[in-house]
């Protein structure tokens, strides 16, 4: 697959496990048929779910996400907030969510914190 390139992956039981985990995050946010289109083909929502797919797969610690939900439908937007709410719920990790519609924030958060301005900062 083309996201296998995308790590560092130095040895075959690296890469079959890396793959498992592709496969598994892709059939949970209803991604798999996108792995074989190159990512200049992809609508950007879909570019959107894959890159967050791929981000996944490196298990990070904190997760910056600014508009997760654009471009994206209602469906493809709730797929996403549910694997983000799995990975969250499995511990040992942090979201940090920018938008501006806060009817799209996860509500599994610790703290919330809006910043409201009418000036440019």
């Amino acid at each position: 697959f083309f996201f296998l390139f995308f790590f560092d992956v130095t040895s075959q039981f690296e890469r079959s496990k890396l793959q498992l985990q592709l496969n598994s995050l892709c059939e949970r946010s209803n991604s798999m048929s996108l792995l074989p289109t190159p990512i200049t083909q992809l609508s950007l929502g879909q570019q959107r779910k894959i890159s967050l797919v791929a981000a996944l797969c490196n298990k990070p610690k904190l997760l910056l996400l600014d508009e997760p939900y654009a471009y994206l439908d209602q469906e493809n937007a709730g797929q996403i907030q549910l694997l983000l709410a799995e990975y969250l719920s499995a511990g040992d990790t942090c979201i940090l969510e920018v938008t501006h519609d806060p009817k799209k924030l996860n509500n599994l958060s610790a703290s919330n914190i809006t910043i409201s301005t009418s000036t440019a900062l």
